[in-house]
């Protein structure tokens, strides 16, 4: 399950998480779940957001530990050249490690902006 999954659907991840563990929850202990599963109650919560933690192991003047809950927000501050950078040492020490199900190999991945195929003929309606 990706960060993305989560965003777009909290309550259908926590619900494929409890069904992966073989513990389904009732409605209102799922809605509890998902309440304290939101990027917001987490980030306020001070068992999961690493403020506990003493600045010799987390300064937190740096930046919060869970700063956006943006999924890609990298991208407003690599430049291209530190992503390609990152791409290219991150595919160097994963070489022949398993891969996550979202990995893609570069020559199979899906040309990002495909032509619309054209439309198929179709029969005339009978009168």
């Amino acid at each position: 399950m990706r960060g993305l999954d989560q965003n777009l659907d909290l309550h259908g991840s926590v619900q494929r998480v409890c069904q992966f563990l073989g513990r389904p929850l009732g409605e209102e202990a799922l809605g509890s779940v998902v309440a304290h599963s939101a990027f917001g109650a987490m980030k306020a919560n001070t068992m999961s957001n690493f403020t506990l933690l003493p600045p010799s192991l987390l300064d937190q003047r740096h930046g919060a530990f869970l700063r956006k809950g943006v999924c890609g927000d990298w991208k407003n501050h690599f430049t291209v050249a530190q992503s390609e950078a990152f791409d290219r040492v991150y595919r160097e020490q994963m070489r022949g490690l398993p891969t996550f199900p979202w990995d893609v190999p570069e020559d199979a991945s899906p040309d990002p902006d495909p032509s619309p195929s054209p439309p198929e003929a179709s029969e005339p309606p009978n009168p």
